[in-house]
């Protein structure tokens, strides 16, 4: 087989679904830019993306292998501590001799012509029960007749020289290609061949420095230590990691994100520069066009945990016509989708920390309320002191380099609930002084924070109001707190009805498979439509495959709770062709569809098909496709459109005309065991 891409081999259409005994990968090794840049990050991508996608192709007591050098730099990768992490399990290493393999010969330079050079295998396997993941068991390394086995023995070329830049709404973000298409996977503990070559595995892990062979000693600055594992949210000029590295005498603990590009970040902030050159310096890695809502997912830091996850003053890109209930929600969401992806990535004993101004407008965001809501209890919450930290210079949001007035301000630190703390339920008690000090601080009396709409904006923002925090409304079977995904939108009019019921789009990503350019040409209410979305927080993406969907760039890693697919359609007539063809083509998309959309679902979420339910439409068997995809039929509802005013239903590929729907039904799908009832806010 050709075109097989070793990182994503898993979801090969002539792979899929098969299992292996075992699974080879020989000398690795990923292609480098011209300039060299990020060199063992790229391998080490490389080895990531492999293992987690192998991991899904063994059988019980399968195995996973890969052959590399120890020498030199190569030692560097650790490829023992990657498969660690994927929860991966060393059977062995053992000496690879290239007499063993008559005939073999390694290309791409990994050798001299003879082969000589020292090399490992190490075999990889899925956790025996009571195992530790780090021993290493003697047993006996063969390749049987009988094993069912994937070979890789060519380097795969990974690196792309040039770079790619995502345009959003609100922001613009540079980012490599690896990123966007999800291969890059950097972890937080690998800087550089130099520094992970001379570090041994544990001090790599707990992100300290080696003095001379003796681990330096802990340095801490207020609540963080040296040897934290360190994740900063929302850099604006990289000033408050600069001074952490700056204490700890190096960054090799930190990684710092930015939602700006680092051209961005240059040009606006006079002091960027100079901060990221010295956090480079000092061995910190630094990520640009990391949303804080969504990083949980990003390319370069899924799979990953923290001990500390900071968040400095965040604040939400907002409208100038924005209302002030509309600024307080889209800031509460800000920070309600960011401790969300944040709880992902904290182990038992890990803390979030956000730093948050306590007067005025600012004490209406009711953080605290947000985080009990997601089942995060407060540690305390102290004064935030900025002379704690030398050279931090709070920034008033993206593009603007004027400081940002702090004071006072108090750091709430939060992590998963001990066994021996209270429920993370709701105190009544805390509900109501919380909704009576909000009452009070957006009184005209108390407000002390004047709102210059055309300034305000953060460092880290998504555009979103918090649906979360309203009251509750449904348009039929879907709510203002279910987080929606639609799927092959015509002209957005089914989007735009429930926008309008629920007052807000907030919970929405509206998707089509034509360009924005082609809807507005094609669908005469398609422009009205998309801009009133946009006006209520939508999200809209263009150009999306609902038979690929779960790996599109904007999508992947994210979860759903409803998942609606209107009227699907493959794009052939009658008249194009033998009835049976069409048919076919028909259930091929929608097999298709449901296979997607099931990796996209969350724990209790639902597949919503509405399709004519007569005829020739009987025929594609939604139910039994469904099935096959291993979902099972929550319910089948009869379809009428007058629940969704506003709603027109289109032909599809350019046409601007509807098409007689009745009778339809709306197919309601899930994962095998969960529960059909109404999402609880």
């Amino acid at each position: 087989m050709y075109g097989v891409d070793a990182t994503t081999m898993a979801s090969h259409p002539t792979l899929k679904s098969l299992a292996f005994d075992r699974i080879l990968f020989n000398f690795p090794y990923a292609l480098i830019p011209k300039n060299g840049k990020d060199q063992l990050w790229r391998h080490q991508s490389l080895v990531r993306g492999y293992l987690k996608t192998a991991k899904e192709m063994i059988c019980e007591n399968g195995e996973v292998h890969i052959t590399q050098r120890t020498d030199g730099g190569f030692d560097a990768w650790r490829i023992e501590f990657i498969a660690s992490q994927l929860g991966l399990e060393l059977e062995e290493a053992v000496d690879f001799k290239i007499c063993d393999y008559p005939g073999y010969t390694p290309k791409w330079g990994m050798g001299n012509e003879d082969g000589h050079f020292p090399s490992k295998t190490y075999k990889f396997r899925l956790p025996h029960p009571h195992s530790n993941i780090s021993q290493c068991r003697e047993v006996a390394a063969t390749y049987r007749s009988t094993d069912t086995a994937i070979v890789w023995t060519a380097p795969l070329e990974l690196g792309v020289e040039n770079g790619i830049t995502i345009h959003d709404e609100d922001y613009e973000v540079s980012t490599n290609l690896l990123e966007a298409i999800g291969l890059e996977q950097k972890e937080n503990t690998s800087r550089s061949s130099n520094y992970c070559a001379n570090h041994n595995l544990e001090q790599c892990e707990m992100g300290q420095e080696m003095d001379g062979g003796v681990v330096a000693e802990e340095k801490w600055v207020n609540h963080y230590s040296s040897s934290h594992k360190m994740l900063l949210v929302g850099e604006g000029d990289f000033s408050f990691s600069t001074s952490l590295a700056t204490a700890f005498g190096s960054a090799h603990n930190m990684i710092a994100t930015s939602l700006d590009s680092e051209k961005f970040a240059s040009e606006n902030y006079s002091e960027a520069i100079s901060n990221m050159e010295e956090l480079k310096r000092t061995g910190c890695m630094m990520i640009f066009g990391v949303d804080a809502t969504r990083m949980a997912h990003h390319p370069s830091l899924i799979g990953l945990v923290f001990d500390r996850i900071i968040f400095n003053f965040p604040y939400a890109v907002i409208s100038k016509n924005d209302s002030r209930q509309d600024i307080l929600w889209r800031h509460q969401s800000l920070v309600r989708r960011f401790l969300r992806t944040a709880k992902q990535m904290i182990h038992e004993n890990s803390e979030v920390h956000i730093t948050h101004r306590t007067d005025g407008f600012y004490s209406s965001w009711r953080i605290k309320f947000i985080a009990n809501q997601l089942g995060l209890e407060l540690i305390e919450a102290v004064d935030f002191n900025i002379s704690d930290y030398p050279g931090y210079n709070a920034k008033s949001g993206t593009g603007s380099d004027a400081n940002f007035e702090w004071c006072p301000s108090k750091t709430y630190k939060f992590r998963h609930p001990h066994p021996e703390s209270a429920s993370c339920s709701a105190d009544p008690e805390m509900i109501l002084n919380l909704s009576e000090h909000s009452e009070e601080s957006w009184s005209e009396e108390s407000e002390t924070v004047e709102l210059d709409q055309e300034n305000i904006s953060s460092p880290t923002s998504s555009y979103f109001p918090n649906h979360y925090l309203q009251e509750e409304k449904w348009a039929k079977h879907y709510s203002s707190c279910h987080e929606i995904l639609l799927v092959g939108e015509g002209d957005f009019s089914f989007s735009a009805s429930l926008a309008a019921a629920f007052g807000s789009a907030a919970n929405m990503t509206a998707t089509s498979l034509d360009s924005e350019e082609f809807l507005k040409s094609n669908y005469c209410l398609a422009t009205v439509h998309l801009k009133e979305l946009k006006r209520r927080g939508c999200k809209v993406i263009h150009g999306v495959d609902a038979t690929s969907m779960a790996n599109h760039p904007y999508l992947i890693g994210s979860t759903f709770d409803r998942i609606i697919f209107n009227f699907p359609h493959s794009g052939i007539f009658k008249s194009q062709g033998h009835r049976r063809i069409s048919q076919i083509r028909h259930q091929a998309l929608v097999r298709e569809f449901l296979g997607n959309a099931k990796q996209l679902l969350g724990e209790n979420g639902e597949i919503h098909i509405t399709h004519k339910s007569n005829g020739f439409h009987l025929q594609w068997n939604i139910v039994s496709l469904a099935i096959e995809q291993g979902l099972e039929l929550a319910d089948s509802v009869d379809f009428d459109v007058s629940d969704y005013p506003g709603y027109s239903n289109k032909y599809g590929f350019g046409g601007d005309r509807t098409f007689d729907f009745l009778p339809s039904k709306s197919y309601m799908f899930r994962h095998p065991g969960t529960l059909h009832i109404p999402w609880d806010c």
